[in-house]
């Protein structure tokens, strides 16, 4: 765990990998992300009974930049964290699940957007500036869903599906 004045609010966890643990050692720090992305509206010509155009919207990719810490027992740790980090978030890997403490019931699929930036904070740790972009901005649930009961050739059943692509609402 960071010492107290460096004690974070939350970690995160990148293709399932907890970013907190012992081989990453980071912690979220700050958030400043949008509540919601900027709408993607497409104006499209169409004939329409009065005259008029088609316009069809939804929501661009989602960034989520966030400052983090990585704390180490010593410089040489903290750069083999580093290390470590640069190669799991490898952009050329592919959109991954990302996902938060503090939203612990919704994940993103995402991947790193842009360079990774920090400062030293003292000889163990550094301040991180991570950007995560979402190309498809809606979050999906952590959780599984039951569906209703139904009957098959008049015996009960039921079915659970497992989480996956079920959109978080509003997000």
């Amino acid at each position: 765990r960071p010492p107290a004045r460096h004690r974070m609010s939350t970690s995160f966890y990148y293709d399932g990998t907890d970013m907190s643990g012992s081989t990453y050692g980071c912690y979220v720090e700050r958030c400043p992300w949008e509540i919601l992305p900027a709408p993607s509206i497409n104006v499209q010509e169409a004939a329409q009974a009065f005259g008029g155009v088609s316009h069809f919207g939804g929501y661009g990719s989602r960034s989520l930049p966030f400052d983090a810490v990585v704390i180490g027992t010593s410089q040489s740790n903290c750069l083999t964290k580093l290390d470590a980090i640069k190669l799991k978030l490898d952009p050329a890997n592919g959109d991954k699940t990302l996902k938060f403490d503090v939203f612990s019931d919704r994940y993103w699929y995402a991947r790193l957007e842009a360079p990774i930036s920090g400062d030293w904070m003292g000889i163990n740790a550094m301040r991180l500036r991570l950007s995560f972009v979402a190309p498809d901005s809606r979050a999906y649930s952590t959780t599984d869903r039951a569906l209703p009961d139904f009957t098959v050739s008049g015996t009960p059943q039921s079915m659970t599906v497992e989480s996956g692509p079920t959109a978080v609402a509003g997000t």
